[in-house]
């Protein structure tokens, strides 16, 4: 009986479009922009917070602590990169549901049905 009247079935469509596009379009206003001082900050914290868990006799010199520094700062950019990329794909999704209602609402209103 659900299926049976679209329009219903459209306004839910429409419903959940517009309530993910909302929470998706506000998580994304909301991130953060991160400047290169910022991400190098990220890095050395998360470089120091490293080289304390692997105590003093571990601890890489010279060329391998580059190379630490560049695998810290590959990931702290990753996870920055994961959170925008998740955000934009809820915004995506909710547009793509709010169409799905909307389209067929304004083809029964301009069919006249």
């Amino acid at each position: 009986m659900l299926f049976r009247n679209t329009k219903i079935f459209s306004l839910l469509w429409l419903s959940i479009g517009i309530g993910l596009s909302g929470y998706y379009g506000v998580e994304w206003y909301e991130q953060p922009s991160w400047t290169r001082d910022e991400i190098e900050q990220s890095v050395e914290l998360n470089l120091a917070v490293d080289l304390a868990r692997m105590g003093p006799h571990l601890r890489p010199k010279g060329d391998k602590l580059d190379a630490l520094r560049q695998l810290v700062r590959g990931e702290v950019e990753t996870q920055i990169r994961r959170e925008q990329s998740a955000t934009q794909r809820g915004l995506a999704a909710g547009v793509a549901m709010l169409l799905l209602g909307l389209v067929p609402l304004l083809l029964e209103r301009k069919r006249g049905v």
